[in-house]
């Protein structure tokens, strides 16, 4: 059904204060993206970060401001 079962996706929780929840939506709203998507992708960025992988030329969020 699925081509590679590890890239399916499961739900994690993040507990946001209302001004953090703020922050997220305004970003997602701008960017025409779900909260969803755009934390993953915020998560991703800083994990390749964190491992010395930098930006991988990706499409990702800072890529679609118009």
């Amino acid at each position: 059904m699925y081509q590679d079962t590890k890239r399916l996706r499961t739900k994690k929780s993040v507990y946001l204060d209302e001004y953090e929840d703020a922050v997220i939506t305004a970003h997602a709203n701008l960017h025409g993206i779900s909260k969803a998507a755009l934390m993953r992708e915020m998560i991703m960025r800083q994990a390749r970060e964190l491992v010395g992988l930098g930006d991988l030329s990706d499409k990702s969020m800072g890529d679609r401001a118009g």
